[in-house]
């Protein structure tokens, strides 16, 4: 079964080698395992596979962007900022990073982030529940980066922008 998985991720890389032009946005996230645990060596693999067949035209990607980082997504993270290249995020759900907007576009942006994708419904506390003010700020943390501010407690519901 791993065998088929790994060769259908890795294969489906050649499945976009016909369009020469278009940016192909692979998405990346640490493998859990169906028996338990979890493989990072797999996602560099086909991190470094994509780049390869596809140079500049490779978008990494990884949709569990939070802050503090996933400890269990670091690997992934490290490889996508060593490669250098374009990458981009999607947010974790608003409630499990806690709504802490500041900090995980602020990590994102550190990771070298050309674009991250939030999350919209104001009923997850997404980017809609946010004034103009709050989303302007976080799409300037992409020009102008931030430090990473100090991860505060995630609250159960969180609301609010932090």
């Amino acid at each position: 079964m791993r065998a088929a998985r790994d060769k259908c991720l890795t294969g489906a890389i050649d499945d976009y080698a016909s369009w020469k032009k278009s940016l192909i946005d692979y998405t990346i996230n640490t493998f859990t395992k169906v028996e338990g645990g979890v493989d990072n060596q797999f996602p560099l693999t086909v991190m470094r596979r994509c780049r390869d067949a596809l140079g500049a035209r490779c978008v990494l990607n990884n949709h569990a962007l939070s802050s503090p980082l996933r400890e269990s997504e670091r690997d992934v993270y490290d490889a996508m900022k060593a490669m250098k290249g374009v990458v981009n995020f999607q947010t974790e759900a608003p409630r499990g990073m806690g709504c802490r907007w500041r900090a995980t576009i602020a990590e994102g942006a550190l990771l070298g982030a050309v674009s991250i994708e939030v999350w919209p419904d104001a009923k997850y506390q997404g980017f809609l529940s946010l004034t103009e003010s709050n989303v302007r700020e976080l799409a300037a943390e992409l020009t102008s980066p931030i430090g990473v501010p100090k991860a505060e407690p995630i609250e159960k519901d969180c609301t609010g922008f932090l």
